[in-house]
């Protein structure tokens, strides 16, 4: 995945990974220059502050702690969201002993 570069694209990449939000250690502050990006009366500017927030938290999507592999004897939930206006997400949860 390459790094957004609009705001319509900073905002997708911060839509998809905010249902990982509770596995991702320092959410809040990751996002925060990425979140900055999409204020109304800011110029976009792409730059290693970013870039690292971007980077740090793509790594954080496909970790262990976020991943895990499918087991067909667990339960599992489907989580779908539509807007008309941002668009389609959906998500795959499956319980285990850290919960979904």
């Amino acid at each position: 995945m390459s790094s957004p570069r609009i705001e319509a694209e900073v905002r997708s990449f911060l839509g998809m990974i905010r249902c990982l939000s509770k596995f991702i250690p320092r959410y809040a502050s990751l996002t925060k220059p990425l979140r900055e990006l999409t204020h109304k009366d800011i110029k976009f500017y792409w730059g290693p502050e970013e870039d690292n927030a971007f980077e740090e938290l793509k790594a954080n999507t496909s970790n262990k702690d976020t991943m895990a592999f499918f087991n067909p004897k667990l339960p599992i939930m489907v989580r779908v969201e539509a807007s008309y206006n941002q668009g389609l997400s959906a998500d795959f949860f499956q319980q285990s002993t850290r919960g979904w």
